[in-house]
């Protein structure tokens, strides 16, 4: 076992296990998909049985760790990525869940010593997650993309995988995706579409959204109750920053007008990054709107 390793518990048998892991960083910027899978860590009342050691592959300048008060003692909140397991009787499954910052260093290793671990749990099946910015308005149903090689995850998720190849950077999350489908392992990605002027903190829509699918693919029921406080409050804060400002409640409204017309990414399988259908204006204003506003109503 790899040095790295920390069993935290002792690994007993599991069911047709599957992993579902995110990545704060460059395939999730703003943490909203890292956030779903911290949500199913709490919902599915899972429990962390791996730690993986991160001073091999953190830079501390870049990834910084946190100083937190817990009962007036300072202590320090490391970048530790922790491995949960979650168990149900009544699933067809067991789950791997992984959240962490994405590594800044030692790429190769970091991604050998995951799959070192999912053989630990004899699984072969993964899902990754990521959240990236579209012309979509938040008025609206977050989209969600799929990504595989494997035309039985089409099915399980109800999406249709493109048959556009991406080609350019890629972030640890593409780097395990094709060494675990080199491997011949199951893998796909699900990608949530996010409106590109809300690119600041976890977009509880994203999260609704990719537990929907998680749900519908693998026949969990995950309660959603605690996250409709949090989806309510969050479009309220963003109406009323962007009421403040026509020029932004305009640009919403045309988005609303093209989303509902042909609702273009899923009928045209555009890429996620290719905004030919829709050309996105300088948003520097609205992104500017809501801050300021998520600012001053910071709780």
């Amino acid at each position: 076992m790899h040095e790295s390793i920390k069993l935290i518990s002792t690994i007993k048998p599991t069911k047709n296990t599957v992993m579902l892991a995110s990545f704060k960083g460059f395939s999730d910027m703003t943490g909203a998909s890292a956030a779903t899978i911290d949500y199913l860590i709490k919902e599915w009342k899972s429990k962390p049985v791996i730690e993986i050691d991160p001073d091999p592959f953190y830079d501390y300048t870049s990834t910084r760790p946190q100083v937190k008060l817990i009962n007036e003692k300072r202590i320090i909140e490391w970048p530790v990525p922790t491995l949960h397991l979650a168990t149900n009787p009544n699933w067809q499954n067991d789950f791997i869940l992984l959240s962490a910052p994405e590594p800044n260093l030692k790429w190769k290793t970091f991604a050998e010593i995951i799959i070192e671990i999912m053989d630990l749990f004899n699984c072969s099946t993964s899902i990754t997650l990521g959240a990236q910015p579209a012309s979509i308005p938040h008025t609206r149903p977050v989209l969600i993309n799929l990504s595989t090689s494997d035309k039985k995850f089409e099915n399980l998720f109800d999406l249709k995988a493109p048959s556009f190849r991406y080609q350019g950077p890629t972030g640890i999350t593409g780097i395990l995706n094709l060494m675990f489908r080199e491997k011949k392992w199951d893998n796909a990605s699900l990608w949530a579409l996010m409106p590109h002027y809300l690119m600041f903190g976890p977009n509880p829509n994203v999260i609704d959204a990719i537990v929907n699918k998680i749900d519908l693919a693998f026949q969990t029921t995950t309660s959603l109750q605690n996250l409709e406080i949090k989806k309510k409050k969050f479009l309220t804060q963003v109406d009323q920053a962007l009421s403040n400002s026509p020029e932004s409640s305009k640009y919403i409204k045309e988005l609303e007008e093209e989303y509902d017309k042909s609702n273009y990414i899923i009928k045209n399988q555009i890429n996620v990054n290719d905004d030919s259908e829709l050309t996105l204006p300088s948003s520097n204003e609205i992104i500017g709107d809501i801050e300021n506003f998520l600012k001053d109503n910071r709780e």
